[in-house]
């Protein structure tokens, strides 16, 4: 297995600052899959290079510094993405692991062609914005799928890709970007939901529902009578 890089490390500590501004050793570790004294190692080593700062007892975060090298990574990684998708028809389960490779070995000049082919993308096949070169991109306010009530209607708008399996899947029963999708009925006792993509119900765990990210539609009103 490739040992992670120091522009992995980078990746993965801005990725999980998304979801909680603490990011430690332990779960970065879990995210590149390597053992928490060589994740330790390396943080140290970017806190040398002043690419993040460590807080006693709260974890790591990315600096200023470290911030623009890590859009920088993922900017390259998305692109590469959206090339596989666009122009050589690869299924967005299979996507990322190409990405993480080439992603590394990809030159400024390599970054602006890849970028001018694609129209200069804003989302990538996930619907993860994609970075300017200056390190500005979209944002969006999004719902987890899991959120919605009976009834509501949504568009999908973006997707976690760390689940290949379950990319395939949602590819398998119509769940991808700009897909509407309505929500028919909620369990309660567990959190799934019964839904409608198109002219079919599926079932989903309040897990896979999670990883949905959506836009609800509002509800035209109807046009007064006399």
């Amino acid at each position: 297995m490739k040992r992670p890089s120091f522009e992995d490390y980078l990746k993965y500590i801005y990725r999980l600052e998304q979801d909680k501004p603490r990011v430690t050793t332990t779960r970065l570790a879990q995210k590149l899959n390597v053992s928490p004294a060589s994740a330790s190692e390396m943080v140290k080593r970017l806190a040398a290079e002043s690419f993040v700062q460590l807080i006693p007892y709260h974890g790591v975060r990315l600096t200023p510094k470290g911030r623009k090298a890590a859009l920088h990574v993922v900017r390259r990684h998305r692109l590469w993405e959206m090339f596989l998708v666009q122009f050589l028809h690869y299924p967005w389960d299979k996507v990322h692991e190409e990405a993480e490779r080439l992603e590394h070995s990809t030159s400024p000049e390599l970054e602006r062609r890849i970028d001018e082919m694609l129209e200069f993308p804003t989302i990538d096949p996930h619907g993860d914005p994609i970075p300017s070169i200056e390190g500005k991109f979209i944002t969006r306010s999004l719902k987890p799928l899991s959120s919605l009530k009976e009834g509501e209607t949504a568009a999908i708008v973006r997707v976690d890709d760390d689940h290949p399996e379950m990319l395939a899947y949602f590819q398998e029963v119509g769940m991808t970007l700009r897909r509407r999708i309505r929500i028919l009925k909620r369990m309660e006792i567990d959190g799934s939901l019964v839904v409608r993509v198109g002219r079919h119900r599926r079932y989903l765990s309040r897990e896979l529902a999670s990883r949905v990210f959506v836009q609800i539609e509002k509800r035209k009103k109807g046009k007064r009578t006399r």
